[in-house]
């Protein structure tokens, strides 16, 4: 009886426990179930999300296209709309023609005065959807790309900035029509051109010790040179620079290359074989420009990193053309001082009456102060004269400081020891005549600009700037872009920099523009040297110099201190100076990708 009992209370406890078993795989299923559900539905959920997302960015892909097919226009503008950067017309044009190609591209667009915005547009075929929005502000154009997927939406949005596109020109440190020498300790860190096309003699003649931190670009092309007596680098038999591997290195397995030098590829070097080549810690090894392997007949023997033959740049040469230049604005605009010659006593014998009873008597008059030179002068000083050198009675002034001057046309004068603020006008005759002026500048100090009047060709020894002795620059003027702005005058530039190249005190801000351009001395200039003279009818002298060195067939140097350091520094955020006809402009509707951000 006992033992029933106690069998019964153990199968009572055997059915609650499996009740609670069952409660608790109930619970289990149910939980299963809904976390199932669940993850289903977040699946489907971030499923969504990347398909609104994917649409939102086929949509920003669409805006970008019609954004670079709508916004590039060509475009001349005067000097103020160019400084000013006033490209209103330009902007309405291109906001015009970007909603044009929208309502092109899609139907159902809406519009309103500065934004425009398209229906829901199928995306994949998959349900996706996307709808693109362009808003104007003022030269801002901002594109709004919201994708839609099963009810969610995800949002891109990107500007695009109306502006004008960098001055060409402004990316290269020397540009010319002529001839180019580069010697002794000078460094280009950019680009230089030469448009020279006399293919009897070398566009390029540059020395070991120069360095161009760009590329070298004439206007002969390869097929030209390899026909001629000269040449400007050594190549390999499929046309490509040689380098020295000046260490030892390896191939993609450990290996020591036996090559002693290789080719570049995409700025690596390679074997002779095309394959890459690494360092002792498997780092591919990068092309090192100053390990370039020349022959004696090179005329480039300095470090450069390529030359580009049969260059047209069409932008550039305008720079070139003197009838690109007007200098007007700077004595229509400003109000100029004309410089008035400095003065002393002369006692003179005036005759008067019929021989052989003439009269004598005397008088005193004012005669400018002048001194006698020669350009270009012997090696005796600037007053011994020299096979081929003019004579200079020159305008005197000493220890003067000038303020927005205008200097008149033959007084050819001799500046020492004076200080130039803002501008210095030099005029001369536009058109070949007797109005000249050969300027020489000794110890001055430049506070501003120099411009000059703009002869329609090069006459080098009657205008002409010549610095010597020591030249302060420091343009605190409101004309940055340019310190030396003479059109088809000899400009001769001595030490720039009192033996100080790395001061920050004296450097040339702006393009330096002339004719034939020479640099000597010490300079450090942060802009464009443009050396605009067609020099092509000339095969010996009429060179532009930079880092001079003696008896160099060009340069009036004449002394080993004239000698120095040299560096070109291209300054591509400035503008184009004033003193220019017209100023080609591109201006295009541009993606600011550091505005691309996802809105939630």
């Amino acid at each position: 009886m006992f033992r029933t009992k106690q069998q019964n209370r153990q199968k009572g406890i055997a059915l609650v426990i499996v009740l609670i078993f069952v409660t608790v795989f109930s619970a289990l299923s149910v939980s299963l179930f809904t976390m199932s559900t669940t993850s289903v539905q977040a699946s489907t959920n971030h499923r969504s999300a990347n398909g609104a997302l994917n649409a939102a960015q086929s949509g920003l892909e669409f805006a970008k296209y019609l954004a670079s097919s709508s916004g590039t226009i060509d475009v001349v503008l005067d000097y103020q709309a160019y400084k000013d950067g006033d490209f209103s017309s330009e902007a309405d044009t291109i906001w015009s023609n970007l909603c044009s190609n929208l309502q092109s591209q899609l139907s159902g667009c809406s519009s309103g005065e500065n934004w425009i915005q398209t229906s829901a547009t199928a995306f994949d075929g998959s349900g996706s959807t996307f709808t693109v929005r362009f808003e104007r502000s003022g030269y801002t154009i901002s594109a709004v790309c919201t994708g839609a997927d099963a009810g969610i939406e995800r949002t891109v949005k990107l500007s695009f900035e109306i502006g004008k596109e960098d001055d060409e020109i402004l990316n290269y440190g020397i540009v010319g029509r002529g001839r180019m020498w580069l010697t002794g300790d000078t460094t280009i860190y950019g680009d230089i051109y030469s448009s020279w096309t006399n293919a009897s003699v070398s566009p390029f003649n540059m020395t070991e010790d120069s360095t161009v931190l760009g590329t070298i670009n004439t206007a002969i092309s390869k097929s030209t040179i390899d026909s001629k007596s000269w040449d400007l680098e050594t190549l390999d038999s499929n046309g490509k620079a040689m380098f020295e591997f000046s260490e030892t290195v390896y191939d993609a397995g450990g290996c020591e290359v036996s090559d002693s030098y290789g080719t570049e590829l995409n700025g690596y070097l390679v074997d002779s074989e095309g394959n890459y080549v690494y360092d002792a810690e498997g780092n591919q090894v990068a092309v090192d420009y100053s390990t370039r392997i020349t022959s004696s007949g090179d005329e480039i023997q300095g470090t450069h990193e390529g030359i580009n033959y049969g260059e047209d740049k069409g932008t550039i040469d305008d720079y070139l053309d003197i009838d690109t230049y007007d200098t007007s604005y700077y004595t229509n605009e400003m109000s100029l001082t004309t410089i008035e010659p400095v003065t002393t006593t002369e006692t003179r014998t005036i005759r008067t009456g019929r021989w052989p009873n003439y009269t004598y008597t005397t008088e005193e008059v004012e005669v400018p102060v002048t001194t006698r030179e020669y350009f270009p002068h012997g090696e005796g000083g600037y007053d011994v004269s020299k096979s081929g050198s003019v004579t200079l009675d020159r305008y005197t002034y000493e220890d003067t400081t000038f303020t927005n001057a205008i200097l008149p046309a033959n007084q050819n004068a001799l500046f020492k020891n004076c200080t130039f603020e803002d501008v210095l006008y030099i005029d001369c005759s536009t058109q070949t005549s007797s109005e000249y002026n050969n300027v020489r500048f000794e110890n001055c100090e430049f506070n501003g600009v120099i411009v000059t009047n703009t002869p329609d060709e090069l006459n080098w020894r009657y205008n002409a700037l010549y610095f010597t002795g020591s030249a302060n620059f420091n343009n605190t003027s409101d004309i940055q872009e340019a310190t030396i702005l003479a059109p088809h005058f000899n400009v001769n530039l001595g030490d720039a920099n009192n033996g100080e190249v790395e001061s920050d005190e004296n450097i040339i801000t702006g393009a330096v523009v002339g004719g034939i351009v020479d640099i000597r001395g010490n300079a450090e200039i942060f802009g464009t040297v443009i050396s605009m003279c067609d020099t092509s009818q000339w095969t010996s002298g009429f060179v532009t110099n930079i880092g001079a060195t003696l008896n160099d067939g060009g340069s009036e140097t004449t002394s080993v201190e004239d000698v120095g350091t040299i560096n070109i520094t291209p300054d591509r955020e400035q503008t184009l100076f004033p003193g220019l006809k017209e100023y080609p402009c591109t201006i295009s509707l541009s993606p600011q990708f550091n505005t691309y951000e996802e809105a939630h």
